[in-house]
Formats: C-alpha cells, structure tokens, sequence
C-alpha cells in the first residue's frame, strides 16, 4: 500500500524541523543569545481553549485541537502510547498510513536523538463545514528537546510556528481525522 503524498509530506516536516532543531543545538555558534534557564518543556498549561463558535463547528475543531498535540507531540520513551492516543482520534486509513509513516520515519530520530517534541496549540477555527465533513485550520507551536539540548544548558530550545489544516470525516456519529496537511 502506498503512503498519501500529504501524510509524507507533514511527517518529512516534522522530520525535517527536529533535524533542523538538532543541527542548530549541536552547532557551535556563540552568537546565540542565551536562553534563561535550561531548556525543559514546559507543563500543558497553556492549552487552547475554544471561542465562540456556532455549535455545529465546535466538535470538529475540538477534535482537531485534541489530536494534534498527540500526532506532532512525542516523546522517545512513551512513542507507541503517544502513536497509540493519537491514531486512536483518526479514520482508520489514515491512522494506519500515519502510524506506519511515523515508524519509518520520526520514531527512529526521536529513538537516536532522545528527542521530545511537545505540540502546543495556539490558535483553530473551521475553515469549511457540512454535515459529514469539515476542514480546520489549527496554529500550532512545535518545541523540540533532545539529548544535545540538555547536555549544553547553554543551548537554546527552537520554536516552530506551523499552520496546519486538519481534514475530519463524520464516523458512527464522531468526528475523525482524515488527513493533517502544512499550510
């Protein structure tokens, strides 16, 4: 079975970030204004909590809000409950073909590079909406910390600011996702 080109695409750049991130966290350069304290993740205290929107887009949206932390969030020594929590919001297709993608791809990093990478959501609304299907638009912050980050205190911990539309399908009478694309 072929993966779908998006969901490449999203794990390449979750991928793509985390290396980035380590590349910078390894690199000696001393221009890099220090950071405060060592870099720790901070608690999930700063969650998104939804406006005001009309009942009907408010469950496809907080479906959104729930898995993406959970699918662009993980953690070296906990990857197959984080996969596990996450696929278990999502279609059955896509869950499978993101499971198998992360596998392939960023749990073999995270492994090698003890990395966690915590996913806060800022911002989401709907962008389309009908009955059976509907299309969010959630902000999301990626911080990514690895074993080079706490070895140098020094280093700074990197911040994505990523866009991030989130396709949902109505399923026996629940919201899923179907499909996580970079904006």
């Amino acid at each position: 079975m072929r993966t779908p080109p998006r969901l490449l695409l999203v794990l390449l750049g979750v991928l793509l970030i985390a290396v980035g991130v380590a590349y910078v966290l390894v690199g000696d350069d001393e221009s890099a204004p220090p950071s405060g304290p060592p870099p720790v993740l901070a608690a999930s205290g700063d969650t998104y909590v939804g406006g005001s929107l009309p009942d009907d887009g408010a469950d496809p949206v907080a479906v959104a809000v729930e898995v993406l932390p959970l699918a662009l969030g993980y953690d070296y020594r906990t990857l197959d409950e984080g996969l596990e929590a996450a696929t278990a919001l999502m279609t059955d297709d896509f869950g499978a073909d993101f499971a198998r993608t992360f596998q392939d791809s960023a749990a073999e990093l995270a492994r090698t590079q003890k990395a966690v990478t915590q996913a806060t959501v800022r911002a989401a609304g709907v962008v389309d909406l009908d009955d059976e299907r509907a299309v969010c638009l959630v902000y999301v912050d990626q911080a990514l910390v690895s074993s080079t980050t706490l070895e140098n205190a020094d280093a700074p911990v990197r911040v994505s600011q990523n866009r991030v539309l989130v396709g949902l399908v109505r399923q026996d009478d629940a919201w899923r996702v179907e499909s996580i694309e970079p904006f």
